[in-house]
């Protein structure tokens, strides 16, 4: 099964451009129509569309990340880069994105919440 990326809103649109250049199945929240939505929102497009939401915002995503374990409920996955790369270096995202998604069953990490490295 092809990876299925959902790109947040804190991270740049041209990722997702970058991710389907290399077959992968990518949006970003904008692309989405979803902008200025709050992180549990974005979480549950992702998740409704069986996506991975990519983020840099590891704070509020671990909380929401937490707070579904707690409550028993699923989400299609959230993949954190603690590095913001820069437009040249997406490239580098898109080689972690990758290893993330050749790693996990269907090509995400669903139910999880993993580090991009």
């Amino acid at each position: 099964m092809t990876a299925r990326f959902y790109i947040d809103e804190d991270t740049s649109d041209a990722l997702a451009r970058v991710l389907r250049a290399r077959g992968f199945d990518a949006v970003s929240a904008r692309e989405a129509g979803a902008g200025g939505l709050p992180d549990d929102e974005q979480l549950d497009r992702a998740s409704r569309d069986n996506r991975a939401i990519v983020t840099y915002n590891f704070r509020d995503f671990i909380v929401l990340h937490r707070r579904a374990l707690l409550a028993g409920h699923h989400h299609g996955g959230i993949i954190v880069s603690y590095r913001q790369y820069r437009i040249g270096e997406l490239g580098l995202a898109a080689d972690g994105l990758a290893r993330i998604a050749d790693r996990h069953p269907g090509g995400r990490p669903e139910g999880r919440s993993v580090d991009s490295g």
